[in-house]
């Protein structure tokens, strides 16, 4: 048996790579990935190496390998050609189904299995890009309206319930709000985001502008403040975020897809994923997330 100063703990290892505590012991369960040592009490104890092969683990999923797929270039017995995320593409059209068919159950199952499985910046960019195909094809549906409406709903619900499981955990709590529009799904992702990494979202919907968050001071009793600005969003929200932080004593970032256009140059080209991350990145450094 290893001394356990010579190991981490999964928690530790989840701060360390950004996978979470569900997600390596689904790895290990189903790919026999990463197995760990164990205390005499059964825990989890990490080795530095496999630190790094978790970190070379998600190098493949960023290139698009599959998950069940990996193991064996891990050995670096096969190369990664013509290994594309069949693991997701599989979830993916369970997901549209269970959409077509209104299986609530099915639906939910197949969300908790994604979750499982990927790590959350990769989960969303699939989460996304799923999203966008169902819309395209519930736009050529008659009932695609119907449709549209019912997965919303469903998806919400499954949020919520995720999200409430966090309260007993004692987690940071985040403000968010939006000023205007939003593209569609957006908030949600977002609010996803917040909720794999351990914080509890508290949402206010949309807002006409930031100094309305002052009427609330001092029962605003949340870690940071979380501001999706619109489309068409002036710069000098910019500023406004600078002085709100100032009077409220508390992170106040500008987050979601639209929010890196008020700091970019005027015709600049944006990675908009990217943009977000760079976000949540910047959460991280100023609210770190506890691990369970």
């Amino acid at each position: 048996m290893p001394t356990d100063a010579a190991y981490l703990s999964i928690g530790e290892v989840a701060k360390l790579t950004g996978v979470n505590p569900i997600t390596l012991r689904a790895w290990q369960r189903r790919f026999g990935l990463v197995i760990p040592a164990r205390t005499p009490k059964g825990h989890r104890l990490y080795s530095d190496a496999q630190v790094l092969q978790i970190k070379e683990i998600l190098s493949w999923l960023e290139r698009g390998v599959a998950i069940s797929k990996v193991k064996p270039l891990l050995d670096g017995g096969m190369s990664d050609e013509h290994h594309s995320d069949d693991d997701w593409q599989t979830l993916a059209t369970a997901l549209t189904n269970a959409v077509m068919e209104l299986n609530a159950a099915y639906l939910q199952q197949r969300l908790d299995e994604s979750c499982s499985l990927y790590p959350q910046p990769i989960l969303n960019r699939y989460l996304r890009e799923w999203l966008v195909q169902l819309q395209t094809q519930l736009a050529l549906r008659v009932d695609g309206a119907l449709l549209s409406n019912w997965c919303q709903s469903e998806l919400t619900q499954w949020l919520s319930l995720r999200a409430s499981k966090l309260l007993s955990q004692k987690p940071p709590y985040v403000l968010l709000c939006r000023l205007g529009a939003q593209s569609p799904w957006s908030e949600w992702l977002l609010t996803l985001e917040l909720v794999l990494s351990g914080r509890y979202p508290q949402q206010f919907g949309e807002i006409a502008n930031l100094d309305l968050l002052l009427l609330l001071q001092p029962r605003l009793q949340v870690d940071a403040v979380l501001i999706q600005p619109a489309a068409d969003s002036s710069h000098k929200l910019v500023t406004q975020a600078a002085a709100l932080k100032q009077q409220l004593g508390r992170p106040v970032l500008l987050v979601g897809e639209f929010a890196p256009m008020l700091a970019a140059a005027d015709n600049q080209v944006i990675d908009i994923q990217q943009a977000q991350d760079d976000a949540v990145a910047l959460l991280n450094s100023q609210l770190p997330a506890r691990t369970y």
